[in-house]
C-alpha cells in the first residue's frame, strides 16, 4: 500500500505535460506481450521555461464516454484491505478505490489531468470572479453551486449545509486525528436558503483550495447522530452496519467485512448525465497476498486487480486477451526513505536523524539507479533526476538543471559522518557523539515483495557508511498507516505515532500542489499528543526555513504564484534531505477487457473516479 498526500483525499491527477496541455500520447514501458497495454501517459519532460496556460492546465479536460447498457457486476480486488471509509479521516490509498465509488466531492479530476465538477455545477476560477481577493488582500472568497436535486443514498436533500456541517464537524475541539488546514482558515460560509449556492469566505490566503473541497463533505442528518469520538469506527463501519451510511456517489453500501465490501448502485445518485451502468461491484481482499489477486485475475475471478507493481508484471502479461489486458504504466507518485526527526531514542526517532549531516550521508549512500535494477530487474529506469518530492511531469517540478541533488558518494559520505564525530565502534556501527547511541537505525515496511528487496538494499547500502537498519515488514492498514487513534501510542512501525526511526513507501501524489506539500512538512503539521494527532508531518520535519517556503505557498492563490513557490519548497527539501526520494514507480494493473470506459489513471484519483461511466461490452 501506498500513502497518497493528504491535502486532497479524493482527488489526484494525471501527471500535465510540459507544455502547459494534458497529454495522452503514448510512452511504452516495454513492448505489450498478448493481452498486455502499453503505457498510456504523458512524455517525461521538466518544465519548460514557457509561459504555461493555466486556463488549460487546470480546467481544460476531454472526457467523452462511450455510452453504456445497464447491468452486471464485477469484482475489483486488492491485496491490502480499505480500512476507513469516513472520507474526512481516510488517508491511504487503499481507502481511495472504494471512496471513488461512493463518496464524491465538489470537484474531481479527469483521467486527461484537470479538474472537472463532479457535485458542483462549475469549477469556480479567478478569471470569472468567482474566486475573489479581499480588498485588504488577506483574505479571499470562494462562490460555490451545486447542480440541483443532489440526495444521499437514503433520499435525503444533499446541500451546501451539509458543507458548512463539515467545517465545523472538522474544527471541533473533540477531534481526533483529522488535519484542520485549510477548514480552519475559513470564518465564514454564507449558504443560501436552499442549500444551492454558497460564497465561503477564507479570512487568510490558502493556495489549497480546490483540493479543500475535491474531498467529499459529510451528510449533517447521519453524522450529528454519532459522537465524534465514535465517527472513526461508527460512521462508516467495516460491517453489515454500513448498509445504513448514506453516499453521495453513484453507489452505496450494501455490506462489508475485513475481506469483502459490496457496493450496489445509488439510484438516488443525481450528479451525473445517468445512474451507475454497474448493478453491484465487490471489493475482494487477499491480505498480503498479491499472488491471490494475480491468480484470481488470471482465473477470471477477478475483474479488476489493483494495486500491482512492476515486479508482477511478468505474473499477468500473458493473460487470456479474450478475458483481460495488463496494463504497465508510469504512475504519479515516488518512492522514498522516511526520516523520523522525533528525536525521542532509537525506534522513535533516532535522535541522529535530527542531524542535517546524517541524512546528506544517507542519502549519498543510495545508488538510486542501482537500487531501481535489484527491485525491479529488466525494467527500464527513468533518465530524470529523482530527489524530489515531485514526478517528472507534474508542471511544477523544479527543472533538473536547477535541482542540487546530492550524488551517489560513498566516500563523501564517510567523509562527512568522520569530520562530524560520528566514529565507528569495533562492530563497525557509528556512534552518536551527542547521544552516545549507536546508528542503528529500526527500519519499517511493508510486507511486500518489493519492499523487502528494497529494505535489504538500503540495509547494505548504509552499512557502508556505518549505519545499521534493523528490518521490520508490518501490515500497512493496521500498522504502518493505521490512523492516530486505532493504535496505540507504542505500537511499532506506525508512521502517526513516529513509532520507527526509517521507513519506506510511496507517496501518490495530487493536482492540488499545495497539498502535496504543505500537510506533510509544514511543522504545525506534525501529529502530537498535545493536538490529539491531528496532523500530517510523520517525519517531524521542524525547520523555519521549510516553513517559510510552505507559508509563502499557502499565501499563493493564483497558480503562476503557486508554481514559484512550490519550486522553492523543492529546493528546500533537497538542501536539508527532508525524505529521500529513491525512484520513480511505474504500476501494474489487470482489466477486464469486458469493462468498458476504464481509464487508467496513474494518482491518488485512481481509474475509479470515473466507475458510474463503467459498463459491460463486447
Amino acid at each position: 500500500m501506498d500513502r497518497k498526500i493528504v491535502g486532497v483525499l479524493a482527488a489526484a491527477a494525471l501527471a500535465v505535460a510540459a507544455c502547459g496541455t494534458a497529454s495522452t500520447s503514448s510512452s511504452p514501458v516495454t513492448a505489450p506481450s498478448p493481452g498486455a497495454e502499453a503505457s498510456s501517459a504523458p512524455p517525461t519532460a521538466a518544465p519548460s521555461p514557457t509561459p504555461l496556460d493555466f486556463e488549460q492546465i487546470l480546467f481544460g479536460y476531454d472526457y467523452q464516454p462511450e455510452t453504456g447498457t445497464p447491468g452486471g457486476s464485477i469484482v475489483v480486488a486488492d491485496w491490502q484491505a480499505a480500512n476507513q471509509l469516513n472520507p474526512v479521516i481516510s488517508t491511504s490509498l487503499a481507502n481511495s478505490y472504494v471512496l471513488a465509488a461512493t463518496m464524491r466531492g465538489l470537484f474531481t479530476v479527469t483521467a486527461d489531468g484537470h479538474w472537472k465538477p463532479d457535485l458542483a455545477a462549475k469549477m469556480p476560477k479567478f478569471s470569472d470572479q468567482s474566486i475573489r481577493v479581499d480588498p485588504n488582500g488577506k483574505g479571499f472568497e470562494m462562490d460555490l453551486e451545486l447542480k440541483p436535486g443532489l440526495l444521499w443514498s437514503d433520499g435525503v436533500p444533499l446541500t451546501l449545509h451539509d458543507l458548512e456541517y463539515t467545517w465545523k464537524w472538522v474544527l471541533d475541539p473533540a477531534q481526533v486525528g483529522v488535519t484542520t488546514a485549510g477548514w480552519d482558515s475559513i470564518d465564514r460560509m454564507d449558504v443560501s436558503s436552499d442549500g444551492l449556492k454558497a460564497t465561503v469566505h477564507f479570512k487568510e490566503a490558502y493556495a489549497g483550495y480546490y483540493g479543500l473541497f475535491a474531498t467529499s463533505f459529510l451528510p449533517e442528518h447521519w453524522m450529528k447522530t454519532i459522537p465524534i469520538k465514535d465517527a472513526a469506527a461508527k460512521s462508516y463501519p467495516l460491517t453489515p452496519d454500513i448498509a445504513k451510511s448514506p453516499t453521495n456517489g453513484p453507489f452505496k453500501y450494501d455490506n462489508a467485512t475485513s475481506d469483502t465490501i459490496v457496493l450496489v448502485r445509488n439510484d438516488d445518485w443525481k450528479a451525473g448525465d445517468h445512474p451507475a451502468y454497474l448493478d453491484k461491484v465487490t471489493f475482494h481482499y487477499y491480505p498480503d497476498n498479491k499472488e491471490g489477486v494475480i491468480a484470481a485475475f488470471l482465473t477470471g475471478d477477478v475483474d479488476v486487480a489493483l494495486d500491482l507493481v512492476q515486479t508482477d508484471y511478468d505474473a499477468i502479461k500473458g493473460v487470456d486477451p479474450s478475458f483481460g489486458r495488463a496494463l504497465l504504466a508510469p504512475a504519479w507518485l515516488y518512492e522514498h526513505l522516511d526520516l523520523n526527526q522525533m528525536g525521542q531514542g532509537p525506534g522513535h526517532g533516532h535522535p541522529a536523524l535530527k542531524d542535517p549531516v546524517v541524512r546528506q550521508a544517507i542519502a549519498q549512500a543510495i545508488d538510486r539507479k542501482a537500487m531501481f535494477g535489484t527491485v525491479f530487474p529488466g525494467a527500464p529506469a527513468g533518465t530524470d533526476l529523482v530527489c524530489t518530492n515531485a514526478v517528472p511531469t507534474n508542471y511544477w517540478r523544479l527543472p533538473d538543471d536547477q535541482a542540487k541533488c546530492p550524488s551517489y558518494d560513498v566516500a563523501a559520505a564517510n567523509a562527512a559522518l568522520d569530520a562530524a564525530g560520528y566514529t565507528k565502534g569495533p562492530d563497525g556501527i557509528r556512534i552518536d557523539p551527542k547521544s552516545k547511541l549507536p546508528l542503528v537505525f529500526e527500519h519499517c515496511s511493508s510486507n511486500t515483495g518489493f519492499r523487502t528487496l528494497g529494505g535489504d538494499f538500503l540495509a547494505k547500502s548504509l552499512q557502508q557508511i556505518g549505519i545499521k537498519l534493523d528490518l521490520n515488514y508490518v501490515d500497512s492498514t493496521t500498522v504502518l498507516f493505521a490512523n492516530w487513534p486505532d493504535v496505540s501510542a507504542d505500537t511499532k512501525c506506525n508512521t502517526y505515532h513516529g513509532t520507527y526511526d526509517t521507513a519506506e513507501f510511496g507517496y501518490s501524489l495530487t493536482l492540488d500542489l499545495f497539498g502535496n506539500y504543505y500537510y506533510s512538512y509544514h511543522s504545525e503539521q506534525i501529529p502530537t499528543d498535545a493536538n490529539k494527532g491531528n496532523g500530517f508531518n510523520t517525519v517531524r520535519f521542524d525547520d523555519p526555513e521549510m516553513d517559510s517556503a510552505l507559508n509563502v505557498l499557502k499565501a499563493a492563490l493564483k497558480p503562476a504564484d503557486q508554481v514559484e513557490a512550490a519550486h522553492k519548497v523543492q529546493e528546500q527539501y533537497i538542501k536539508d534531505n527532508v525524505e529521500i526520494a529513491l525512484y520513480y514507480r511505474s504500476e501494474v494493473r489487470g482489466y477486464a477487457t469486458k469493462i468498458k470506459n476504464l481509464l487508467w489513471n496513474p494518482s491518488s484519483s485512481t481509474e475509479l473516479w470515473n466507475i458510474e461511466d463503467w459498463f459491460i461490452g463486447q
